[in-house]
């Protein structure tokens, strides 16, 4: 069935909202801000905001990434665009980190001492799959948006083999069952945030169907459920029974921030038809470049203002790199990206026509 003519247009609006929301989650565990705890009581213990934050990120991927891939002609075209759209604004990134390390300007969520290895394998952002720390903390996020992407290409090309709702099944329990039981067998931790990425980033591929009209309601509600519990199963075995010494948030912390992030996404799935501020879009739209740069600007430490008013400061500041960022980083790159893709797309429809008229 068509979408209405409303949706179509606005259909993406609801998404940029989606990651104006994540984005500042993200930024307000980061940084901190005055009103991280009720009555002394630490908020953290309950939830964790930055996961909540990028549990939504992965839900918004697993949603748009096969869309995108849809309207290319073909896989290659794709991952030449994701190329262009993710990578310099990353490589500038640890770059600038650099730099403003080494003038002496404090940086948060950035590991100083390096080795060449680590350098090598960050800057491929395939760090996670090969044991090699972050360099910046933010990184482990890309690492899994990459699997994402590789898994979400399979997808689209086996789907003449396999139906969508049943893929979407198999997977999840796949990757379930994995996190669950890989852990138990070997007695050492899985890496637990990927199969938590993926699960929920399943769960976005779900609506995804629900939007074009191949899955329920009812069923995605039914795989939500399912989803949530293959989550607990994963978080309880990871991050509980082989659990590292400074792991950031308990179990249950770890649990209700995934369950937040993933209502969050229906939430907003919900009003995918409804306009949304422009500012809030906006931040959306900076929000890769927001995610990438916001260590780079410090906390101002000026005695006469409130720790608010110094917040407030430091939020202004990330919003003004993170828009520079996007202008001359994001931007231009992006377009070259969609100008290889456009070119790859032209080429494989005349190879297409020269073979039908072979």
């Amino acid at each position: 069935m068509d979408q209405p003519a409303e949706a179509k247009t606005r259909r993406f609006e609801f998404l940029d909202a989606a990651r104006a929301i994540a984005v500042v989650l993200v930024l307000f565990q980061h940084n901190g801000f005055p009103g991280t705890t009720i009555s002394g009581f630490p908020i953290d213990t309950v939830i964790n905001l930055g996961r909540v934050g990028v549990i939504l990120f992965f839900c918004i991927s697993g949603f748009i990434i096969p869309f995108s891939i849809e309207k290319t002609k073909s896989v290659k075209s794709f991952l030449v665009s994701r190329f262009f759209r993710l990578y310099p604004a990353y490589w500038i990134s640890l770059l600038l980190f650099v730099a403003f390390y080494n003038l002496g300007v404090q940086v948060d969520l950035f590991q100083a001492n390096t080795s060449p290895l680590q350098w090598v394998a960050n800057a491929t952002m395939l760090q996670l799959y090969v044991g090699v720390p972050n360099v910046i903390a933010v990184a482990w996020t890309l690492s899994i948006e990459w699997c994402i992407y590789i898994g979400a290409c399979i997808v689209i090309v086996m789907g003449e083999r396999f139906n969508p709702r049943k893929a979407t099944w198999v997977a999840s329990f796949a990757i379930g069952v994995l996190a669950i039981a890989t852990p138990l067998i070997i007695h050492k931790r899985f890496p637990g945030a990927l199969p938590q990425g993926l699960l929920s980033a399943l769960l976005g591929y779900a609506f995804l169907q629900l939007y074009k009209d191949r899955l329920r309601a009812s069923e995605v509600a039914l795989f939500a459920i399912v989803n949530t519990a293959l989550q607990a199963g994963s978080a309880y075995v990871n991050f509980k029974l082989y659990t590292k010494s400074n792991q950031e948030m308990g179990v249950e912390a770890m649990l209700v921030s995934v369950v937040v992030g993933e209502l969050l996404f229906a939430v907003f799935y919900l009003f995918r038809t409804r306009s949304f501020p422009k500012w809030l879009t906006w931040i959306g739209m900076v929000s890769y470049s927001m995610y990438l740069f916001h260590g780079l600007v410090p906390l101002p430490y000026i005695g006469v203002l409130h720790p608010l008013a110094s917040r407030s400061i430091q939020f202004c500041g990330i919003f003004i790199i993170s828009a520079i960022g996007f202008r001359f980083v994001e931007q231009p790159f992006h377009k070259i990206g969609t100008r290889f893709r456009r070119e790859m797309d032209a080429r494989a429809d005349k190879a297409n026509r020269g073979s039908l008229d072979a």
